[in-house]
């Protein structure tokens, strides 16, 4: 049993190791060992072997395993929530940036005498006519 518990705290020592004592591997590390020291107090209440192994050290030992991790998770801050929406708040003031306020040009007069120019819907025209933007197919 005191080779098992050596081989099994060597065994976490080289998980750590292995990922340059990154949180996760000492995590990972410290529950292997819990469990191993978990299985050799239940040999010894099972096999009746308190006169020659110490329970309560192995018990010690497994306490002191979970207090660090505790204390590891505790350390550690917690992510920063991200904010949901947009990336920057919106600037209010866009409308009344270089170009001014909107202002609307028939209320401020600015078609004179002229005729308001009146929207244009391609559905309502009789036949087929192309958008002004969109080049014509067949030349004339």
């Amino acid at each position: 049993l005191k080779g098992y518990v050596k081989d099994s705290r060597d065994a976490a020592e080289r998980v750590c190791k292995e990922d340059k004592y990154s949180l996760k591997s000492q995590n990972e590390a410290t529950d292997k060992e819990v469990s191993a020291l978990k299985a050799v107090i239940k040999i010894i209440k099972d096999r009746n072997l308190e006169a020659e192994f110490s329970e309560e050290r192995v018990e010690e030992r497994v306490e002191e395993l979970e207090r660090q991790k505790a204390q590891r998770k505790r350390n550690v801050e917690p992510p920063q929530p991200k904010p949901k929406g947009r990336k920057r708040p919106r600037d209010r003031s866009a409308r009344g940036g270089i170009l001014g306020p909107y202002m609307n040009p028939v209320a401020a007069g600015l078609y004179g005498s002229a005729a308001i120019p009146q929207p244009v819907y391609y559905g309502q025209q009789a036949g087929f006519v192309m958008p002004p933007f969109h080049p014509s197919y067949y030349s004339q």
